[in-house]
Order: structure tokens, then sequence, then C-alpha cells
């Protein structure tokens, strides 16, 4: 073999080996993370050039854009959330560098955008063609919490957290 098609092979196992990893953090994180439910706010639903989906908004993270404001450069974002008896994650207020959480609370890592947004890391909800309106009713996403500020949708729950289309998990 020679050197090139060897380098090609490394480059190629490596890229692999890369998005493995990544698929076996998120099936870890679904199946041992804990289930908070955050309260979307009001967005565009549909997108009629990528098919059927929803953007989500939450509003956790409209409330922490405001208590931070326009002027901050942070890219990342620490957030203080209260977990109430339902499981639903509010926000506090943004974490410091010596914050101590109480039992009920949790610590989130938001992201600013290109628009200085904040998000969580699931602003999209992919649906089967032609079941919109079934999550026309979605007022909570359901994400699994690692414990260490990461999230994964999983789900949306309408205002009495029923879950919305197929159970999966």
């Amino acid at each position: 073999m020679n050197r090139n098609k060897l380098i090609l092979l490394v480059a190629t196992s490596l890229v692999f080996s890369a998005f493995v990893a990544l698929i076996l953090e998120k099936e870890r994180l679904l199946a041992t993370g804990d289930t908070i439910y955050l309260k979307l706010a009001p967005v565009d639903p549909r997108s009629l050039m990528q098919g059927d989906y929803m953007i989500l908004d939450y509003e956790l993270a409209q409330e922490a854009g405001d208590a931070l404001g326009e002027n901050s450069s942070r890219r990342v974002v620490p957030v203080v959330a209260k977990v109430d008896q339902s499981l639903v994650a509010n926000f506090v207020r943004l974490a410091q560098e010596d914050d101590q959480l109480a039992p009920d609370e949790i610590l989130l890592f938001l992201k600013r955008n290109g628009n200085f947004d904040l998000n969580i890391g699931a602003e999209s909800f992919f649906f089967q063609e032609g079941h919109g309106e079934v999550f026309e009713e979605a007022r909570y996403g359901e994400l699994r919490f690692d414990g260490k500020g990461g999230t994964l949708l999983v789900g949306l729950r309408d205002e009495s957290l029923k879950t919305l289309g197929p159970e999966r998990w």
C-alpha cells in the first residue's frame, strides 16, 4: 500500500471513529440522562424548504438572554434552572463561578448563535410528513440532561406534559 492510500485510510478511520464516539455519547445520554421539560416560546412552526419540522425556542433561553443583555461577548453562557416536582426547569439566574446549586437546581450551558440569541442545542424537531397537526399542541420540549450541562431533545409535550406523537423511549 502506498503512502497516500495509508494516509487516506488513517484519516477516514479517525473521522469514522469520531462520528461513532458522538453517536455513542448521545445514546448514553438518551439511556441514562435525567428527564427535564423546558417551556416552549412561540415561533414560526414549519419550514416548507426542509420538510415537516418545528423550530423551537425556549422561554428559559429568552429569559437568560434578557438577563445577559446584548453587550456580552460570551459564547457559552452557564445558566441555573430550578426543576419543580413536574420536572419542569425554569430560569433562576446566570451562573457565577462560585455558584452553589440548591438540590432542586441544575446547571445548563447555553450557546450564543450568530443572531446573539441563546440556544439550548435542540432548536428543531423533525417529524413524519403529514403529522404536523399532532405537534401543534406542543408547549414543552422533553430533554434528557446529563448532569454536566448537556441536553438532548427526545420529544414534545402538551400543556399537561402528555407526550405528543409516538412513544419511543
